[in-house]
């Protein structure tokens, strides 16, 4: 059935305490020119005004800070525009398309980070940076950067499964961004694409970088691999039904999209036990209205605020809708729900159930020569051994990557 977890303000606006609060908050806003920001509180009735405070990182800094500096040996390709010529890998050449960057979320490390050095030796200076956070203070910083001498770490941030891994993602973007302004500046502002690629210590490619970067740029489209609709949440804000996206977590951000979800994702859920984001679409465009999404044990921020974040809750009510596609931008609009999930592009395969089609289809003929063990609820499956014959599968769907493998696989 229908979840509500959103108050509707019709309700707030008969509480007489509140909406005076509100009455006043928004002329006040108005005659100093600032933004009302009226609140929806999901699950409990509350009303409330959301700061603008930026997340405060935790932890040591990094070797590198957060400053990225135009002496930089990998950013000075772009400034002074080498990468934008091209490169040869062996007897290919690579045309330049733009920029990947790479943002890890690891606990203490990358458990295959030998991998991951021969991934990126084939990526050409200026194609591609990485970036690291760990969430553990433990966190093998030496062996990570002796083996990828491109990896730069970011300042720690707040973190918890479940409860909030979005703020370590809004500071591997924020950083990331901070990275190429310089290098747009030199250029006079060239315009160049770029896409930024949320990925785990566990994950391992199943394709060349020279693929995955083809793949990637061949559009600006930002890449989401959305769960089933009955899976979203849904509840009704001023009589319109409205959805909140669930997603997969390891999502794909151009460049515009990036820059909402660093700007807009300003609170970390630990604070609080809650999240917000702005209501977008044509009845709610000048309104300015935030909404509260209080935390549960299914409703994991990270897998609903990045496209939240981003373009807000959904609705098929006309009124209700972005004017434009969010996944696809030679669509006009793509408003109906099942318009919307057929533009799910899942980009890291992880599977929950080994009984899945996905399993099914890669296991089948194997002869067993593949092997993983499964985890509790929550966690998808850890490989232990992979076939030849399961490889050859992977390389021709989607995916460009695969979690999670054992650190011993």
């Amino acid at each position: 059935g229908r979840q509500r977890f959103v108050t509707m303000s019709s309700q707030a606006a008969r509480i007489g305490v509140f909406a005076l609060a509100i009455f006043v908050t928004f002329w006040l806003g108005v005659f100093f020119g600032e933004q009302r920001r009226a609140a929806h509180e999901m699950s409990m009735f509350a009303l409330g005004l959301e700061g603008d405070d930026e997340p405060v990182a935790t932890g040591q800094p990094s070797q590198q800070g957060d400053a990225v500096g135009a002496d930089d040996a990998e950013l000075s390709h772009l400034v002074t525009g080498s990468a934008l010529g091209g490169a040869q890998l062996g007897d290919q050449p690579l045309q330049f398309k733009g920029v990947l960057h790479f943002l890890f979320m690891v606990g203490s490390g990358f458990q295959h980070v030998e991998v991951w050095n021969e991934f990126f030796s084939e990526a050409p200076p200026g194609y591609a940076t990485v970036w690291v956070h760990c969430s553990s203070d433990d966190c093998d910083l030496k062996r990570v950067q002796d083996a990828i001498p491109r990896a730069r770490f970011v300042q720690q941030a707040p973190s918890q499964r479940c409860l909030d891994l979005v703020t370590p993602q809004a500071k591997l973007v924020r950083v990331a961004l901070k990275y190429t302004r310089t290098a747009r500046a030199h250029l006079q502002h060239r315009e160049f694409p770029e896409k930024f690629l949320f990925l785990s210590g566990s994950d391992l490619p199943v394709k060349p970088f020279s693929e995955i970067y083809r793949t990637l740029l061949e559009n600006n489209d930002s890449d989401f691999c959305l769960q089933s609709i009955r899976r979203w949440q849904s509840t009704i804000v001023e009589n319109r039904s409205l959805s909140l996206v669930k997603h997969n977590q390891w999502v794909v951000l151009n460049r515009p999209n990036a820059e909402t979800f660093a700007k807009e994702w300003v609170n970390p859920v630990r604070h609080s036990g809650r999240w917000s984001f702005l209501l977008r679409g044509r009845k709610f465009s000048k309104k300015n209205i935030y909404v509260f999404v209080e935390y549960k044990s299914n409703r994991c921020a990270d897998e609903f605020a990045v496209f939240a974040t981003i373009f807000g809750i959904v609705g098929e009510h006309p009124d209700v809708g972005l004017g434009y596609c969010p996944l696809s931008q030679k669509l006009s609009t793509c408003d109906k729900f099942k318009e919307l999930q057929n533009l799910s592009r899942c980009r890291t395969l992880q599977v929950f159930n080994k009984s899945s089609a996905t399993m099914a289809a890669l296991l089948k003929n194997d002869n067993s020569a593949s092997s993983y063990q499964k985890r509790p609820h929550g966690h998808p499956v850890e490989w232990e051994t992979v076939s030849t014959q399961v490889l050859r599968k992977l390389r021709e769907t989607q995916f460009l990557f695969v979690r999670k493998g054992l650190e011993k696989a």
